[in-house]
């Protein structure tokens, strides 16, 4: 009986040496787990719209935009967003609509209150534009160009559990405002998609 009983004794003293820094090892994950936890990946489209207003705008463009949005906090957020443009009416004649191709991050910082939420971001990318024009009497010649894009918005819209969906406005600066510029209407949509978080449950809204 006395064996057993030492044994016994001796397995718990060996439990509770261990058992301290395997407990602080646990809390010492904690914040990062809960970090990780409260953050949520999103994905979302875009429809936007540039009507030609500005004093060198001179042109309407249509842009269709898609990303990744990640929700660090409740009031920040950090997304990524490749679009493809088309300049509706042409600045130039004899010129065809350039084509853009554009590529760049989103930052915003919002507040929520029940189901409204209001973001003040910005669009920042790098771009190229490619289209047909007339050059010495020759037609169909291919001329592409390089641009760079920043895109101060203000964005008002509703936020659901996994969706939120919103009207923006803002004004497009770029080096080409006659071509690609001006004020800038449009609608995002977004959704949440936990999964591209390793699975990670969301505890804020977008």
């Amino acid at each position: 009986m006395l064996r057993p009983c030492l044994a016994l004794l001796a397995l718990s003293a060996t439990s509770c040496l261990f058992a301290p820094p395997a407990l602080a090892q646990q809390a010492s994950r904690q914040p990062y787990r809960t970090a990780l936890a409260a953050s949520s990946w999103w994905k979302g489209s875009e429809i936007s719209y540039l009507p030609g207003i500005g004093p060198a705008a001179k042109s309407q463009s249509l842009l269709l935009a898609q990303g990744n949005d990640l929700a660090l906090t409740s009031w920040f957020h950090l997304g990524g967003q490749t679009a493809v443009g088309y300049q509706l009416t042409p600045s130039e004649p004899g010129a065809g609509g350039w084509v853009s191709s554009l590529g760049g991050i989103v930052p915003r910082l919002g507040y929520q209150t029940g189901p409204f939420r209001i973001d003040v971001g910005a669009l920042l990318g790098l771009g190229a534009m490619l289209r047909t024009t007339r050059v010495a009497g020759v037609d169909d010649v291919a001329q592409l160009r390089g641009f760079w894009l920043a895109e101060p918005r203000l964005e008002v819209g509703v936020a659901a559990e996994g969706v939120a969906a919103s009207l923006f406005g803002g004004y497009a600066f770029s080096p080409n405002p006659a071509d690609l510029g001006g004020v800038v209407f449009g609608l995002d949509f977004r959704f949440q998609n936990p999964g591209a978080a390793g699975g990670l449950p969301s505890l804020s809204n977008p």
